[in-house]
């Protein structure tokens, strides 16, 4: 479905905020991770949806150089 917005909150696994980010309008959101030391994260993501609904999902990750 295509999205009106989303945000990204990003926690380390002390559960610290590392980052938020958001975007809006069409397109695919990209995220830089060059400022965030390598580790696992885990990020929760928000979507609004163009028909009004939402989502929200949490993924862990891994930033490795």
């Amino acid at each position: 479905k295509p999205i009106t917005a989303c945000t990204l909150d990003i926690f380390d696994l002390l559960e610290e905020i590392t980052a938020h980010v958001a975007f809006s309008g069409s397109g695919e959101p990209v995220w830089n991770t060059g400022n965030i030391a390598p580790g696992i994260y885990v990020a929760v993501i928000k979507v609004n949806y163009v028909d009004g609904t939402n989502s929200t999902t949490t993924q862990k990750f891994v930033v490795s150089r």
